[in-house]
């Protein structure tokens, strides 16, 4: 064992040798002192640096009592349900408090609704009282299409149950955004301004993160104070030897240099949110000019076999008795088989108040020694701008290009590269999946109308494919994802092999004052990804399902041999 900390511990497997000399020349850097001076020249990109959120465990604190007095100001409103819209940095930290840590009644709960699929929308909120929800916006730069689109059709619809209906809204964003203008301007109950020096995926101990979780009940100051502990031992001081994060990030950095880039994570299924958090942290902050570290959310730990070289591995478990926790046969298993790993024990779950702040810490040293900027995304708006341009040509009612069409049936349409020529749904993905390499790995990624089921037989569809190419596969939701890992997609290594699903019913959900639906706008928002993953010469596939999504999915899985 290379490096043991109170809660942490590295093993560097067979990667000792090579390793050990850039880990100590890190250590023997300025990089810790310079990233408390917030200084900017650290980073290749000298504008647009946000570090704020290296005091945020201390600064906030100041903010608590505030937004205690705001939550029992909404307890005494009778407010039964809230709904927090938002994409991204926005709403995985919410979506992750109340699925791990739970409302404390009377508080009520939290519904997250992060999606522009008309299906997924109408179905969510089928079952909610709007005119007893609280509807929180949440957008830092407040234009994030989804959410504005969703305020206004959500608006629109609590105005017909009620007058006052700006009453039912607050929103948290940048100060001097179009959001804030919007809230003023209907009278919204509360505007929460958050610091602009801190990135939307850095921003769980802001009021992104912060608000949310204190309506449902969660102790933030507990919570705060589980992230100044940790902060209080990665300061710019001391020896640097004890320094975790600085060791973590620059151990994580170097192996994905010699091209161990997938970080793979394994943690009980009660923590998988936290997961889920950290996916678009890492993904999205270091995903740039051809590098990148890709974390990988491994559900069901796998026979090592399966396992690849390019694996650096992170195991996170609760404290139990010594050898007792129910990762030690694996963990036993990776050590014999010479992978580097990561294992980092927690007492409970306020220990993710720790974890949030050694992750940002992490990141942002992986980002500086792999000379990228962890602090934006510049390939995000790129399918941005093709999704606006695609959505006026719908309203154009003009077709989308069709000279990528490869396949036509009654049930779909597969747009992909003209090599894929093989006729059939299964030669195609076979003609695709011919071109993977070692280091490869496959993104599922799916504009289809979230579901218990349909997330079975994506995720059943998913495992086949990684054991029958020996590749790890991701799966995300789109359009999720595209706030997220879909950075590093498109800025990352090229190493991704990219199959899309797009299915949504005909059905329109118009937009209240935008002039388009959320049809329109999920079947831009795929085909623009789509669009920028081809412009760049990634190997993709586009399966549009025409006809019932449930028997598209059996049909997929019998001819992938996962049904007989």
């Amino acid at each position: 064992m290379e490096f043991i900390f109170d809660d942490v511990e590295i093993d560097l497997g067979s990667y000792r040798e090579t390793l050990m000399p850039m880990i100590e020349k890190d250590i023997q850097s300025d990089i810790i002192p310079r990233l408390w001076q917030k200084d900017p020249s650290l980073f290749r990109e000298k504008k647009g640096i946000k570090i704020g959120w290296l005091d945020l465990p201390v600064d906030m604190k100041g903010d608590v009592d505030e937004i205690d007095a705001f939550r029992e100001e909404i307890l005494k409103k009778g407010i039964k349900n809230i709904l927090l819209i938002g994409m991204g940095g926005s709403s995985l930290a919410p979506k992750l408090f109340m699925e791990v840590f739970s409302n404390s009644p009377p508080y009520p709960p939290l519904k997250v609704l992060d999606t522009s699929h008309p299906d997924t929308i109408r179905e969510e909120l089928i079952r909610l009282n709007l005119k007893d929800t609280l509807v929180i916006v949440s957008s830092k730069s407040g234009t994030t299409i989804e959410t504005v689109s969703l305020f206004y059709y959500l608006y629109h619809k609590i105005k017909e149950q009620k007058k006052n209906v700006g009453q039912n809204f607050i929103a948290i964003t940048d100060p001097g955004t179009p959001l804030e203008e919007i809230a003023r301007q209907r009278g919204f109950l509360k505007i929460f301004n958050s610091p602009e020096d801190v990135g939307g995926r850095y921003s769980v101990f802001t009021y992104f993160g912060l608000v949310p979780a204190a309506l449902i009940g969660i102790d933030i100051k507990r919570l705060l104070q589980k992230g100044e502990e940790l902060r209080s031992k990665c300061l710019a001081k001391g020896d640097f030897h004890n320094n975790s994060c600085l060791i973590l990030g620059s151990t994580i950095a170097h192996l994905s240099e010699i091209g161990i880039d997938k970080l793979t994570f394994i943690a009980p299924e009660s923590i998988r949110p936290f997961l889920i958090w950290l996916e678009q942290l890492i993904a999205e902050s270091t995903g740039k000019q051809g590098k990148g570290i890709l974390p990988l959310l491994d559900k069901m730990p796998k026979s090592l076999a399966y396992y690849g070289k390019d694996r650096l591995f992170v195991v996170i478990d609760y404290k139990k008795g010594k050898g007792e926790g129910q990762f030690q046969p694996l963990i036993k298993g990776l050590k014999e088989k010479g992978f580097p790993l990561i294992q980092i024990q927690l007492n409970n779950h306020w220990d993710l108040g720790r974890e949030f702040f050694r992750w940002e810490m992490i990141t942002a040293i992986s980002g500086i020694i792999l000379g990228v900027n962890p602090f934006d995304q510049p390939n995000v708006d790129i399918a941005k701008k093709n999704a606006r341009k695609i959505m006026e040509d719908i309203k154009r009612d003009m077709q989308w290009e069709e000279d990528s069409l490869i396949l036509r049936d009654k049930e779909m349409m597969i747009y992909g590269d003209s090599r894929y020529g093989n006729r059939t749904l299964k030669g195609i993905i076979q003609d695709i999946l011919k071109e993977k390499k070692n280091g490869d790995y496959i993104s599922i990624m799916a504009f289809l109308a979230e579901g218990a089921e349909t997330e079975k037989q994506m995720e059943r569809i998913a495992e086949t494919l990684e054991l029958k190419c020996n590749l790890p596969v991701t799966f995300n939701f789109g359009p999720r994802y595209l706030h997220s890992t879909g950075q590093f997609h498109k800025g990352g290594p090229d190493k991704g092999i990219f199959v899309m699903f797009l299915h949504v019913s005909e059905e329109e959900i118009p937009v209240p004052e935008m002039g388009y639906s959320f049809r329109n706008l999920v079947i831009s928002q795929c085909l623009g990804d789509y669009k920028a993953l081809v412009e760049r010469g990634k190997k993709a596939l586009l399966i549009w399902i025409k006809n019932g999504l449930s028997n598209f999915l059996d049909r997929l899985e019998r001819e992938l041999g996962i049904k007989r």
